[in-house]
C-alpha cells in the first residue's frame, strides 16, 4: 500500500468503496527502512553460536530459507524496505527477485551480496570476497559483484586507502553505491577520501 494523501476529513476526499480502518487510540507510520540488515543471521546476535547451529541443520534450514524467514519477519513487523549488507550472493539475488515477483512475501531488498574484506570473517566463507591487501583483487571481486547484479557494495574494515578507492572507483563506475563497514579514525578518513558512501558502524 501507498500513502497518496494526508489531511482532515474536511481536507481529505475519500473515493466511494475505499476499504475503511479505523486506527483510533493507535498510531500510524509509514513503513520502515532498516539500513543494515544481516537476513542470514535471522536476528541472532551470537553470530559464532548461530553459524555453528545453521551448520548443523542446514539440510533443514538452508540459507535460502532462513533469508525467506528474516525477510517475512521484517515485513510483518512494519519495516518495508531493507538493505542487507552481507551474504551470499546467489541466495540474496535469488531472494530478492522472488519478493520483486511476489512469489514470497518480504520487504523491498537491496542486497550487496558477499562483502569485500581483507581476511575470511566469522561469517560463512561465501559471504565473503577475500581480497588481502591487494587492490588489484578488490577492484576485480567490486567488479564480479557489480556484474552479478548486486544493488549496492559492502566493503569490510582494514582495507587499504587503496583499496577504498578502488572499490568506490569500480562501483560508481557501474552507478552503484559503496557502504563500508568501518571503525577507527584512520579507516574513516581512508573511507571519506576514496569518496565512500556511507559509513557503517563508526566510532562503535
Amino acid at each position: 500500500q501507498r500513502i497518496v494523501a494526508v489531511g482532515s476529513k474536511a481536507e481529505v476526499t475519500i473515493p466511494p468503496g475505499t476499504k475503511i480502518i479505523d486506527a483510533s487510540g493507535r498510531t500510524v507510520i509509514p513503513g520502515m527502512i532498516e539500513m543494515h540488515a544481516h537476513l542470514i543471521t535471522l536476528g541472532h546476535g551470537n553470530y559464532q553460536r548461530w553459524f555453528q547451529w545453521l551448520d548443523q541443520h542446514k539440510a533443514k534450514y538452508p540459507i535460502e530459507k532462513i533469508m525467506e524467514i528474516s525477510s517475512r519477519q521484517l515485513l510483518a513487523s512494519g519495516v518495508t524496505t531493507v538493505v542487507d549488507l552481507g551474504a551470499p550472493l546467489q541466495p540474496s539475488l535469488q531472494i530478492r527477485d522472488r519478493i520483486n515477483k511476489g512469489e514470497i512475501m518480504g520487504p523491498r531488498l537491496m542486497v550487496s551480496g558477499p562483502w569485500i574484506i581483507p581476511r575470511a570473517s566469522i561469517f560463512p566463507d561465501d559471504s565473503s570476497r577475500v581480497v588481502g591487501n591487494s587492490t588489484e583483487a578488490a577492484a576485480r571481486e567490486t567488479q564480479a559483484n557489480v556484474d552479478a547484479g548486486v544493488d549496492i557494495i559492502k566493503a569490510h574494515g582494514d582495507l587499504t586507502a587503496e583499496q577504498y578507492k578502488a572499490i568506490a572507483d569500480v562501483a560508481h563506475k557501474g552507478k552503484i553505491l559503496v557502504t563500508a563497514h568501518i571503525n577507527d579514525e584512520a579507516a574513516i578518513y581512508n573511507a571519506l577520501k576514496a569518496k565512500i558512501d556511507i559509513l557503517q558502524h563508526v566510532g562503535s
